[in-house]
């Protein structure tokens, strides 16, 4: 069994935030930020239903999730940001995922 509970450090106020868990508990997932945005993002990963197609989206300034779905389930994902964009990895498909903050969608790229 997974449990995740996700806690940020508000470093203005210096105070620790309890922002709840995801919408699947997992493990093996991918995760990226979008400081830019105030986004936190979890890709993918394995919980003990099977692998997850799950991408869990935290935005900080709202204090709200959204839940958006990879078009394969994925796991072990190597993950990075570039500014407004969230890149994913998942080297078994050889599949690259793209997360475009600004405009809230995600692509999928062999």
């Amino acid at each position: 069994m997974y449990l995740f509970i996700l806690l940020f450090v508000n470093f203005v106020n210096s105070e620790l935030l309890n922002i709840q868990s995801l919408s699947v508990a997992r493990s093996q997932i991918g995760s990226a930020s979008l400081s830019n945005q105030g986004l936190a993002i979890f890709a993918g990963g394995s919980s003990s239903s099977g692998i997850s197609n799950n991408v869990d989206i935290y935005n900080i300034n709202t204090n709200s999730w959204s839940l958006i779905s990879l078009t394969n389930v994925a796991y072990n994902l190597a993950s990075t940001s570039l500014e407004n964009i969230g890149i994913a990895y998942f080297g078994y498909l050889n599949t690259f995922y793209i997360y475009n903050g600004n405009t809230n969608t995600l692509s999928k790229y062999y």
